[in-house]
């Protein structure tokens, strides 16, 4: 739709005033000629006129009559519209919700690092104000320009200023319980929704901000949207300071890795350390059992060996040298053992040796005689 009459009549009328002209021509030449052609010239400039002041409103809008291109300070409902023709017009405004998607957008942070992100809003026009805002603007669209477009990027900036980049890039682990390890599974899940609704409220809060700011400008005019919503998404945060705090955490967990494996290792060795420390002294208690018990058996045994034991003995396997027997006293014998051989008596008889010469001449004769019968009569 164009906003002036001239336009109007071009664009919607072209054909109607071709068919109007033609029956004006038609009227004037039926008197002419017959009447029934000037009947047939009136019929058609009905028409024409009846369908140039005729409009039908949809649902969902509102409309305008203008005349000649200014619009009147009423509206007109959905359905059929009467207008006069040729002088005015209807102008139809959609006043359902509409979205505006602002892609791309920018801001600085507290910490010098930029944030992207992407801004939807869905504003829905005020009806009755509709007459007001086309008499200041062409449309909806250039009020809304007008309104919010201007100043978003300046408000977004300074909104985002106070804020840290680590602030804004929040992870629903920021927003876990600390004894978030040690609940039930059925605790954890619930954290975890609790979790993703409060980092949800958390950018909700940050778009209401935005928001308010915006209407809070002197060029907003609140009268004009009966409904504004302002949402945050397809948040981007720089990749280069992404890529270094994920090699830093990454980094962060390889070293307490290592420190968990040494610190292992040290546990290990010091329990093999003792390990070895507890065998040695086990081995040597063992050695100190087996020596006592050895030194006590080489006691008993020594105490053991009494005289009588040794004469017993000697008798078993020395039979020439003692005689022994289970008996009692025999011929006042201790124990059954009788001398058979009187050892000391016959060392004592051994010659001497004498390196002398002379000590080396033949024997008396009366030192060999033979023995005396009596002294080796049987025993």
């Amino acid at each position: 739709m164009k906003n002036d009459l001239f336009s109007s009549l071009y664009v919607k009328s072209r054909y109607d005033l071709m068919i109007i002209v033609m029956g004006i021509v038609a009227i004037f030449a039926g008197i002419f000629f017959h009447w029934a052609i000037s009947l047939l010239g009136v019929i058609a400039v009905l028409i024409a006129l009846f369908y140039e002041g005729f409009y039908s409103i949809e649902v969902g809008h509102v409309g305008v009559i203008k005349f000649m291109g200014k619009p009147r300070p009423y509206i007109k409902n959905a359905g059929p519209c009467l207008v006069k023709p040729f002088i005015e017009m209807v102008e139809t405004i959609n006043v359902q919700d509409r979205a505006k998607n602002i892609e791309g957008l920018k801001s600085n942070t507290q910490t010098h690092k930029d944030v992207h992100y992407d801004i939807s809003f869905v504003y829905t026009p005020n009806a009755l104000e509709i007459p007001n805002l086309l008499a200041k603007y062409k449309g909806v669209e250039e009020a809304f320009e007008v309104s919010v477009m201007t100043h978003l990027n300046s408000v977004c900036d300074n909104v985002f200023a106070p804020y840290t980049y680590e602030e804004l890039d929040r992870k629903k682990e920021d927003f876990l319980p600390k004894d978030y390890e040690s609940l039930t599974p059925e605790e954890k899940a619930e954290a975890d929704a609790i979790a993703l609704k409060e980092k949800e409220n958390f950018y909700v809060n940050i778009a209401k901000k935005i928001l308010d700011s915006l209407q809070a400008k002197d060029c907003y005019r609140e009268e004009f949207f009966s409904s504004m919503t302002l949402s945050i998404s397809n948040w981007k945060f720089d990749p280069a300071y992404e890529e270094t705090i994920s090699t830093i955490a990454t980094t962060k967990l390889e070293t307490e890795k290592v420190e968990l494996l040494a610190k292992q290792q040290q546990i290990a060795a010091e329990g093999l350390g003792k390990a070895e420390l507890i065998k040695s002294e086990y081995a040597a208690k063992s050695i100190a059992a087996k020596g006592a018990a050895e030194n006590q058996v080489t006691a008993e045994r020594g105490a053991s060996l009494t005289p009588i034991y040794v004469q017993e003995q000697v008798a078993v396997h020395m039979p020439k040298v003692y005689s022994y027997s289970n008996g009692g006293n025999n011929g006042g014998n201790n124990g059954g053992i009788t001398t058979m051989l009187d050892i000391n008596g016959m060392l004592d008889e051994l010659p001497t040796v004498n390196p002398d010469p002379a000590a080396t001449s033949a024997p008396d004769p009366a030192a060999t005689s033979a023995p005396d019968p009596a002294a080796t009569s049987a025993p």
